[in-house]
């Protein structure tokens, strides 16, 4: 799985890392604003493409804590 986020200053998705089966933290090297698009995607095993291609497993909006 891919994890990634579409800030607003980007003009496409930015792949963030992979996400390990047993999940984990993975950093935001954006400044966190509400409403930031992110998404985890499936991708094959081993691969790290450029733009999400794979089935979109979960999306929703950033919601920054505080």
């Amino acid at each position: 799985m891919a994890f990634w986020a579409w800030p607003r200053e980007e003009r496409a998705p930015v792949l963030l890392g992979a996400v390990g089966a047993d999940g984990g933290v993975r950093p935001f090297p954006y400044p966190p604003h509400e409403g930031t698009p992110v998404m985890i995607t499936s991708e094959p095993a081993g691969t790290s493409p450029p733009t999400p291609p794979g089935p979109t497993l979960y999306a929703e909006l950033l919601i920054a804590s505080r």
